[in-house]
């Protein structure tokens, strides 16, 4: 079944623990934190979508709030395509306790979809840990509060305590005017592609030489630039090319609304990022949501010439940086989609990626933007991912085809192979239900992300942006592909006809008509049947025994939303779906 803990009979109807660039590094990774607590919920708010009320329920239910000392801060708030999601943080006497994060997601009706909880007990702390003024922020240790000092120092989160030693060190980045239309060369998505060949003499990288072969798969596309009364540049409100991290290459300008530079020259990187950048941002908006709505800045030269990219949530505006090393990185769309994707992530659920599986999350999230976004431009070479970048001498890049499974294959170091689980799952749901609906659930499902979900916390949250968005349309698609890939559990019984080996299930005779917020069965043979409810979760929420030809069925107690219901006897059975409204 889909249920995964109960915690609050009455509200709350399922619980779980879970565990909280482009290139990868393998080395061992160390979390500050790596669990949270994960409520999926259908509870009214009968007092309305505010601060106040979500923070007065978390108070009143969360255990960890029962200490009077103990409050939540909002940190923001997001408006979603269906709902509305608040992000808090815990504070002890006033002062905020380190990664905290408890985040509440409230549809438009009023009714707590889910809770994401990075709370700690504090009915044991001493008051005194918060009477140095110096201290802005409590970490723990073994469960016990250590006072400290957050600064953000050149793209890293530090904390000290309150002799200077320093207690923990993050990394905030992620790897991987008047306009006028101008014309510049770019690769659509990458010169392998276009051509459908493998990477190899002529179309190589030669130390960034350009030739023939690689200048015939160019081409020459419009697009809208700045322009300042002298010279056109790559900028707009979304996005501006600005030289900002090592080695030093001046962003590429021009007097004429021309930028047709070849690849062996720094002018093509910018090009090619900037129409890539806008490109999806146009697409994302499109889609109705405003995560691609802010001003990133792009350095298409950088990362002191590494092999690799990265994205700067810390500075301001948010940045990407390009390395140079092996194949430039931005010649590849697949490497620009990707970076640019950690930003769509930050401003769906600011400050979220933390944790191990949160960051394999936000990495397999990259990859299938990218994957999707190339496939829409061609379906050559689909299931690998930078197809240009990698799959070279250079690094292995990535896929979209693992037959790796979550949880059996997790692990435990590298968060781009965990990625390459989640990328996969969306790419088949792409391949089924079209990438508008794959990624108007994806987005929507971001902006509930907190920090430190596990991977299956992010498939319950795109069943449920599939039934606000779509009225649960594509649950079988969705329950189907999380399945394969584990992140969904089976559940005999299971409204889409998906048996333990793959085969249909067998049904009896039996009816069923819906009259608005009820629905009726017949059953002409007599048969003594059970009807099992089911939420979206695969919590039962009833269960009935009945023999009657006729079976009227209506419950004023159940909440409106998508249901599920199984009729039994014993050996055959009928799964429908049941809209409560």
């Amino acid at each position: 079944m889909f249920l995964k803990h109960s915690l609050f009979s009455t509200i709350l109807l399922s619980y779980t623990f879970c565990l909280a660039q482009q290139k990868e590094y393998d080395g061992n990774v160390v979390e500050y934190k790596t669990n949270c607590e994960s409520y999926f919920l259908s509870h009214k708010s009968e007092a309305g979508i505010k601060e106040k009320s979500c923070a007065n329920f978390l108070k009143n239910h969360l255990p960890n709030l029962k200490d009077y000392r103990s409050d939540v801060a909002l940190n923001y708030s997001k408006n979603s395509l269906t709902g509305i999601h608040f992000s808090f943080h815990q504070t002890f006497l006033g002062t905020e306790i380190y990664q905290s994060e408890i985040k509440i997601n409230v549809n438009k009706n009023g009714i707590i979809k889910s809770i994401f909880d990075n709370s700690v007990d504090t009915k044991d702390w001493t008051n005194d840990i918060v009477s140095n003024h110096a201290v802005n922020v409590i970490t723990t240790y073994n469960g016990n509060p250590v006072p400290g000092i957050q600064t953000i120092e050149s793209n890293f989160e530090r904390i000290r305590d309150t002799d200077g030693y320093l207690l923990y060190e993050r990394d905030t980045r992620s790897y991987a005017i008047p306009d006028s239309q101008v014309t510049g060369n770019i690769f659509h998505p990458d010169p392998l592609t276009t051509a459908q060949v493998a990477y190899g003499n002529p179309y190589f990288d030669n130390a960034n030489a350009t030739n023939a072969s690689l200048n015939s798969q160019m081409q020459q596309v419009p697009f809208i630039a700045s322009f300042d009364g002298l010279n056109f540049k790559l900028e707009n409100q979304f996005v501006r090319i600005q030289e900002l991290d090592l080695p030093t290459a001046a962003p590429a300008t021009s007097s004429t609304p021309f930028f047709l530079f070849n690849r062996s020259q720094d002018g093509f990187e910018d090009v090619n990022a900037f129409y890539h950048i806008n490109e999806f941002q146009k697409y994302v908006s499109q889609l109705g949501f405003d995560i691609a709505n802010g001003l990133i800045d792009v350095d298409t030269h950088g990362f002191n010439g590494s092999d690799n990219s990265y994205f700067s949530p810390t500075a301001n505006p948010q940045q990407l940086i390009f390395g140079t090393g092996g194949v430039d990185d931005a010649e590849d769309a697949d490497v620009i989609i990707h970076e640019y994707g950690h930003f769509l992530s930050e401003s769906a659920a600011p400050g979220s990626n933390v944790g191990h599986e949160r960051k394999s999350l936000d990495e397999g999230f990259c990859d299938y933007l990218c994957a999707a976004y190339s496939k829409s431009l061609s379906s050559f070479d689909n299931l690998n991912v930078y197809n240009w970048d990698g799959h070279n001498e250079f690094w292995n890049g990535r896929v979209v085809s693992t037959n790796r499974v979550y949880p059996t294959n997790l692990s435990p170091s590298s968060i781009y192979r965990n990625g390459e689980m989640w990328s996969t799952a969306l790419f088949k749901l792409r391949n089924e239900i079209g990438r508008a609906a794959t990624d108007s659930l994806l987005f929507e499902a971001q902006y509930s992300y907190a920090q430190n979900i596990a991977m299956d916390d992010a498939a319950y949250l795109l069943v449920q942006a599939d039934t606000a968005l779509f009225n649960g349309k594509y649950y079988c698609s969705i329950y189907k592909n999380m399945l394969e890939q584990g992140f969904l559990p089976f559940y005999q019984g299971n409204p889409c006809g998906i048996s333990s080996i793959g085969n249909p299930n067998e049904e009896f005779n039996l009816g069923y008509i819906q009259k608005g917020n009820s629905f009726t069965l017949f059953n002409p043979e007599l048969n003594s049947l059970t009807l099992n409810i089911y939420d979206l979760a695969g919590t039962s929420i009833k269960s009935i025994h009945f023999h009657e030809s006729v079976f009227e069925h209506s419950d004023e107690s159940i909440s409106r939303g998508l249901y599920f219901v199984e009729v039994s006897d014993g050996n055959k059975h009928h799964t429908f779906k049941w809209m409560n409204y």
